[in-house]
């Protein structure tokens, strides 16, 4: 019977409703409400027919029929009672999964950050005077993990750790989850400086364990910053963003340690996102500015090329060092605008000396690291080159070992593509890194610039000596062409000269200068080539 009314009740639901309304509050609002009414309709005309049959006698049909009301609002009130009761449980219980959700990580079942907050917040409150550190635990390249072995090893590699973390943590402490890492706090009621430092350390100890999961060997390291109450701040927030800076500051440095806050790591942020805001300003409103290094042919001291180098005076923070924002222009984006204007300021400048009449000197543009991995910038690059009448073999692109090393076979293509354009090709601070060979051999380098390290005390280590010599003759017969960088003195001059190494830049000869000075140069040299 049950069954068969279910059925009635469907198919009317499926005649009278839209699909899209099913399943919405007002749809179930009106469906028991139907139901209601004829179930209620229902029992009305089946109990008044089954008393006439039953019951001859008309006052005694009266008496019935109060009964039957009285029973048909006692059995409406259990069966409401019922009803609401099992609701109100579902959505207690849906309200507890989504609030558990919400305040959980699903994979290891720990708390999150905004529960984090909560917690702590919570213990601040009941118990001002308590003492404690927050750690930020940041796993070091887990991406790698993760796109190398798969998502299930890095899943796997999270619940290890956990486990692991959670056996050593005593009941004053708590361990949850963030992002790629963990957020432990360590209560120091029981422990004092040093003993806080030991227990980090075994932190880094689990953590730098070597993992088989799936028979895949999995070792990683991490960074720690540190954070304590009241010290570093007076709530939640103010911890984690001070042991945050302090885990960043570290990874700047060094990977696989920890580090303790200090306010000068909040000066250094604040003073950083200033310059960083500045910077965006400074290439909008044309602040930055080149400057060009000559490059001297040493045994007849005359110029053989010129190095563009960015300079930017900010009108805060004076004048900046690019080793400071081309890092920070790395970090946020701007470098393509930053390539694209040195890109564009030194076409057209070998442009100008080319309708001078100079059609020899080499103008030499340091490209990013970023900008030689990047797809994007080469269409630019090769975009300018329409727009400038750009001049083949006039320009000459240096590369560092860095831009190699993050994705040698797309930086690869990229350097064969420019070679195509005619740009020339240099490796700059050669020696400075690991140099591995495979870069000579597989590149299309025309030339190679000797890191400023062998110019320092030449002549007093004879195997730096020995290995500066092996350079330049390897060099010679892959009849590449060897710049050495940092001559500041004419002992360094003379000692590269020995070593048959030319081409030499550096303070002895000149200065970075302004573009007129630099053009100036490229005139002097037509007029003494006409005589």
């Amino acid at each position: 019977m049950f069954k068969s009314m279910r059925q009635f009740f469907h198919s009317i639901e499926e005649h009278l409703f839209k699909k899209e309304w099913i399943g919405s509050p007002d749809y179930e609002a009106l469906r028991f409400t139907l139901i209601y009414i004829f179930v209620g309709l229902i029992w009305i005309i089946w109990s008044d027919d089954l008393l006439v049959i039953l019951v001859q006698d008309i006052d005694l049909i009266l008496q019935f029929q109060t009964l039957k009301g009285w029973f048909y609002v006692f059995m409406s009130g259990l069966l409401f009672s019922v009803i609401l009761k099992r609701r109100i449980r579902m959505i207690r219980s849906l309200s507890d999964n989504i609030l558990y959700q919400n305040t959980h990580d699903t994979l290891t079942e720990l708390p999150n950050r905004a529960k984090s907050s909560e917690i702590i917040n919570n213990r601040i409150k009941q118990n001002p005077q308590s003492v404690f550190a927050l750690v930020s635990l940041d796993l070091d390249d887990f991406s790698n993990v993760n796109e190398l072995l798969g998502y299930h090893i890095g899943d796997e590699l999270i619940i290890s750790l956990t486990h692991n973390l959670s056996q050593k943590l005593s009941t004053d402490d708590f361990i949850s989850r963030n992002g790629d890492g963990f957020i432990l706090i360590l209560d120091l009621t029981n422990r004092n400086r040093t003993q806080l430092n030991q227990y980090l350390n075994m932190i880094l100890d689990i953590v730098n364990r070597e993992r088989v999961i799936e028979n895949q060997t999995v070792f990683i390291t991490c960074s720690l910053g540190v954070s304590l109450y009241p010290k570093d701040g007076s709530d939640f927030n103010e911890l984690f963003k001070a042991a945050d800076t302090a885990m960043r500051h570290l990874k700047g440095l060094r990977k696989n340690s920890y580090n303790f806050y200090t306010e000068d790591y909040h000066k250094e942020r604040v003073n950083r996102v200033k310059m960083i805001n500045e910077l965006r300003k400074a290439i909008e409103s044309n602040e930055l500015y080149m400057l060009y290094q000559p490059i001297y042919d040493m045994e007849g001291m005359r110029v053989h090329s010129f190095e563009a180098l960015i300079r930017w005076k900010s009108p805060t923070f004076g004048q900046v060092s690019p080793n400071v924002f081309i890092s920070y222009a790395e970090n946020t984006n701007l470098i393509s605008l930053i390539d694209e204007y040195v890109f564009v300021t030194c076409m057209k400048l070998r442009r100008k000396w080319h309708d001078l009449g100079d059609h020899s000197t080499i103008l030499s543009i340091n490209l990013s690291s970023k900008g030689l991995v990047d797809p994007g910038f080469m269409h630019t690059i090769e975009r300018l080159c329409l727009e400038h009448f750009y001049i083949p073999n006039g320009i000459q692109i240096e590369i560092t070992e860095t831009a190699l090393i993050s994705n040698f076979d797309l930086a690869k293509s990229h350097l064969l593509r420019l070679k195509r354009l005619g740009f020339i090709i240099a490796l700059d601070d050669f020696g400075a890194g690991y140099s591995s060979l495979t870069y000579l051999h597989q590149l299309p380098i025309d030339c190679m610039k000797i890191d400023r390290s062998f110019s320092l005390n030449p002549g007093v280590n004879n195997n730096q000596d020995l290995i500066l010599q092996a350079i330049i003759n390897l060099a010679q017969k892959l009849h590449l062409k060897v710049v050495a960088e940092g001559i500041e003195t004419n002992i360094q001059k003379d000692f590269f000269l020995e070593m048959d190494c030319s081409l030499g830049q550096g303070y002895l000869f000149a200065y970075p200068e302004a573009e007129n000075l630099a053009t100036q140069r490229v005139e002097e040299l037509l007029e003494k080539a006409k005589l």
